[in-house]
């Protein structure tokens, strides 16, 4: 009768043995992870509180996955938008952005297009009815066609 309760006791200490060991190591992989999340390629980035003292590499094979934190916008870090899987190179209003193709910030931050209206190389280009940009930007129509409802030759 004593085997008994000392196998069982046994198998207690074993697996709270077992279950701290695996605790263990889910919290180093935890601390490698977040070592990883803060290397990204082709940026260097200052440490959290703002300081250079460790010249910390962005690198990462999928770029797009990876958040950077919020505090990195592009008004502080502007090199923050030409990173791979970045909205744009330009920085409007703490965002990535493109202004030659962006058509709430064409050409420049906060020139917004009017409705019909492209950004089209950093102009503003009525896709509706103009020739050169039927549709969309440089969709030209065929020489005596007309653009009419954003399609040439209509009707």
């Amino acid at each position: 009768m004593e085997a008994p309760r000392l196998f069982i006791l046994l198998l207690i200490i074993l697996s709270s043995i077992t279950i701290i060991n695996i605790g263990a190591l889910d919290a180093d992989d935890m601390i490698d992870e977040e070592e990883d999340s803060n290397n990204f390629d082709d940026f260097s980035i200052p440490d959290y509180e703002g300081s250079n003292k460790s010249s910390r590499r962005i690198s990462g094979r999928f770029l797009a996955q990876k958040q950077l934190p919020a505090n990195y916008t592009c008004d502080s870090y502007p090199r923050v938008c030409h990173l791979k899987g970045s909205a744009g190179p330009d920085c409007c209003y703490k965002k990535c952005v493109n202004v030659e193709t962006d058509s709430l910030n064409c050409f420049m931050c906060g020139n917004k297009c009017k409705f019909g209206e492209k950004c089209c190389k950093g102009k503003c280009k009525n896709v509706f009815k103009d020739k050169k940009h039927c549709g969309g930007c440089n969709i030209k129509c065929k020489s005596g066609d007309r653009c009419e409802f954003g399609m040439c030759n209509y009707a």
